[in-house]
């Protein structure tokens, strides 16, 4: 109405500055509608990244507490075959139980097994990029690296310890020579340390070679020094690991 008063009365400058300001209202007003969505999208987008921050926390603290055992477990078996090193000929019931203890630390296969579920995840959806952090994107992938050179150390103290101390091993010491089989089928691993003196001569004779075998010997330094390298790369990770949960942290206390 305002537009046809305007132009019956030829108030062309009128009719134009009108027509002018209606336009920049109506711009105005898509404008606002646009922003209004670009910030529901970008709030429902940071409620996810969110979700997936908390999820890679949650995994990251598994990880930290499977590597603590790791670390504990490894120095462990560096000590166990720094000793059997080291190690005179047993000959007690005692002694020999010692012995055996030992042979059966370092010999214990363990392996650290990430928890990857989130970071999987964010992957193979495609939606590693909605981690707008440069620092924790930068962070995972680092870790997904070390991960990658353990599984690697790992093989390869893997075939040292099949050629210098599992097959050479059993032909010479006999596997658990205290585990009475029968009782442990039935009831779990029972020990039994009353034998006979042939029999305690026996063990203590497969000891003594045992030890003084070379090719034993150096399968366990390269234990040792495997051990060493792989705890060296657990303690690495550990440290990395503690830093992205504290990146982690800040992002979420800091934005949402």
């Amino acid at each position: 109405n305002i537009r046809k008063k305007l132009a019956a009365e030829n108030k062309a400058a009128s009719y134009l500055r009108y027509a002018i300001g209606e336009i920049v209202l109506v711009v105005i007003g898509i404008l606002i509608a646009l922003q209004i969505n670009n910030w529901n999208e970008a709030r429902k987008e940071r409620n996810i990244e969110i979700k997936y921050l908390k999820n890679l926390k949650l995994d990251l603290i598994t990880d930290l507490v499977n590597l603590d055992s790791m670390i504990v477990d490894r120095r462990s078996k560096m000590v166990s075959a720094n000793t059997l090193l080291e190690l005179k000929p047993p000959t007690t019931i005692e002694e020999l139980t010692v012995f055996h203890s030992l042979v059966g630390n370092v010999y214990g296969w363990t392996s650290f097994t990430p928890r990857t579920i989130t970071i999987n995840e964010l992957i193979s959806s495609g939606n590693f990029n909605i981690i707008k952090n440069d620092s924790i994107k930068s962070y995972l992938m680092s870790i997904k690296e070390i991960n990658e050179v353990i599984v690697i150390r790992r093989e390869h103290m893997r075939r040292e310890y099949d050629n210098y101390l599992y097959d050479r091993s059993w032909s010479m010491i006999e596997i658990l020579p205290f585990t009475d089989i029968n009782e442990s089928i039935k009831n779990g691993r029972r020990i039994n340390l009353k034998i006979s003196n042939s029999k305690q001569l026996q063990i203590a004779s497969q000891a003594a070679v045992y030890l003084n075998d070379i090719v034993i010997r150096n399968g366990l330094k390269l234990a040792l020094v495997n051990n060493r390298g792989i705890l060296m790369i657990y303690e690495s990770l550990y440290a990395e690991i503690e830093k992205l949960i504290k990146f982690i942290d800040e992002d979420i206390d800091g934005v949402s």
